[in-house]
């Protein structure tokens, strides 16, 4: 199953600014985007991933997921991985579930494809 997501980061930058979505990330996640030149890029492009997840698992039926029970981290290369954190650890078993962000000028996007994993034994 796929998920996409895109946002517009100005806007979205806008609302980070008022205080919306600080629930909707972990604190590693803030110290990675933090730390970046331009955060707000980063910080879009991880809520593009989160949405992008959940909506790729709700479309393999798993639908209790919330933007908090999703964690984006990176690998030593610098790829996006996804990890279920909170109410949703434990959830994605059996899902493997990759991803891929970007971001260029004021859009960023990200893609999501979750495939449920036949576990014969």
């Amino acid at each position: 199953m796929i998920g996409i997501h895109t946002l517009s980061v100005s806007k979205f930058g806008a609302e980070m600014q008022c205080g919306e979505h600080a629930d909707a990330f972990t604190k590693s996640e803030r110290a990675y985007c933090d730390g970046k030149p331009r955060p707000f890029e980063s910080y879009a492009g991880l809520m593009c991933a989160k949405h992008a997840v959940i909506k790729a698992l709700r479309a393999c039926g798993i639908v209790d997921i919330k933007l908090c029970d999703v964690e984006i981290t990176h690998s030593i290369g610098g790829a996006p991985c996804v990890v279920p954190c909170g109410a949703a650890e434990g959830s994605f078993f059996g899902t493997d579930v990759s991803i891929s962000v970007s971001h260029d000028g004021d859009l960023a996007i990200a893609a999501c494809i979750a495939e449920k994993v036949n576990n014969a034994q």
